[in-house]
């Protein structure tokens, strides 16, 4: 994510952090506090790892008694057979549990936040310290730390006493090292940032906790088949996972590869390039985000559209605000409602929510009527009264 997109990501995010951290005060978003650096990254990769493009804007949604027109009998039996997610997060009476894909509670609703599940645990929260859950609900890592990352790869990141480690599903902090920054693992790696901010540094430790990229980028995204979009001193690169240099090339702002192509910024003009380094497609966007699913969201003027991998326009400008595919729908924005569309434009959940993320594993959470909640690919929501 560079500059640009992470001060977008920062705004559109305010109603998100409220309802992680709601004693918190985040009015002055660009003092880039270090809580604040830490609670993004926190978003980025929890729950809305697939919501944010590189650059993008936003726009909001509202409902009817709390219930989507998309809740229709015959589409819905199908789409809640798109679920895959086992366990879903479900809110009772302003506390949060988890049920299966029919609103059977599994796990009682008894804490105040949750994350979904990822590697076979979920993050929860009381008091304003978290530990995770297994399937079956048991409390097995104590609830104890002040920020943490869902389990990838076998790890988790998590905050304890305004440093980070990594742990285990025992709970153990497996490389005995702690770090000013921490990020989850992916494809072996995970980002690792030392220094307070402005200062910090990042570079890649590996699954033996070794520093196998030095911490010498101003920002590093995570590895994408061996390609990763780091912050230099003048401008954006790629480097692969012996922290090479790619293709020769600095831009003014780029992102990490997806679908084969990576959005970079040209003289004010977004574009695209290949795993070659070769621009695929010429520079001539207002914004850009990544290409999922075939598609990357585009901004041209003021609104928003998709091109296919060519350039060519699928789905014309026209959203106020735009995200990248996930689960075969993407979140759009009109007149500051949100909303979902597939892949030919069709706006198949109504533009009704306050706020929305990405669907992942058949699910998404929203904000509605100043209530956050799940939904699945109909619009059903879970929460009980």
């Amino acid at each position: 994510m560079n500059t640009e997109g992470f001060e977008s990501f920062i705004k559109f995010s305010q109603k998100f952090l409220k309802f992680l951290f709601p004693k918190k005060n985040f009015n002055n978003y660009f003092s880039f506090s270090k809580f604040v650096r830490v609670v993004i990254t926190i978003l980025v990769f929890a729950f809305v790892a697939t919501t944010f493009s590189c650059s993008r804007t936003t726009n909001e949604t509202t409902s009817n008694k709390g219930q989507t027109s998309t809740e229709q009998s015959g589409t819905e039996q199908k789409e809640i057979s798109q679920i895959t997610a086992k366990l879903i997060p479900i809110r009772k009476n302003e506390l949060w549990g988890f049920c299966d894909k029919n609103k059977n509670i599994v796990i009682p609703a008894s804490y105040d936040k949750v994350l979904p599940f990822s590697d076979g645990l979920a993050a929860v929260e009381k008091n304003y310290k978290w530990g995770y859950v297994d399937e079956k609900g048991t409390l097995v890592i104590p609830i104890q730390f002040t920020s943490v990352y869902p389990f990838r790869e076998g790890l988790a990141a998590v905050c304890w006493n305004e440093s980070w480690v990594y742990i285990d599903k025992d709970g153990k902090n497996v490389f005995g090292k702690i770090f000013d920054d921490a990020h989850p693992f992916k494809e072996g790696y995970a980002v690792v940032g030392f220094g307070q901010y402005p200062k910090t540094q990042y570079g890649f430790l590996n699954k033996t906790g070794n520093l196998v990229i030095p911490a010498k980028f101003k920002w590093a995204n995570q590895f994408v088949k061996g390609i990763a979009c780091v912050q230099v001193e003048d401008g954006w690169t790629f480097i692969n996972t012996k922290g090479e240099k790619l293709f020769g090339k600095v831009f003014n702002a780029a992102c990490n590869f997806s679908d084969g192509l990576a959005a970079v910024n040209v003289k004010g003009k977004w574009g695209y390039i290949d795993t070659k380094g070769n621009m695929a497609i010429a520079p001539q966007f207002e914004k850009a985000g990544e290409f999922r699913e075939g598609l990357a969201p585009i901004m041209v003027g003021s609104r928003w559209g998709y091109i296919d991998g060519k350039g060519t326009f699928v789905i014309s400008p026209k959203y106020d605000i735009a995200n990248s595919f996930n689960d075969d729908l993407a979140v759009i924005s009109l007149n500051g409602k949100y909303g979902y569309v597939d892949k030919k434009g069709n706006l198949v959940i109504p533009n009704i929510f306050d706020f929305a993320n990405n669907f992942n594993e058949g699910i998404a959470l929203v904000l509605l009527y100043k209530d956050w909640v799940y939904i699945d690919k109909t619009g059903r929501q879970f929460w009980q009264e």
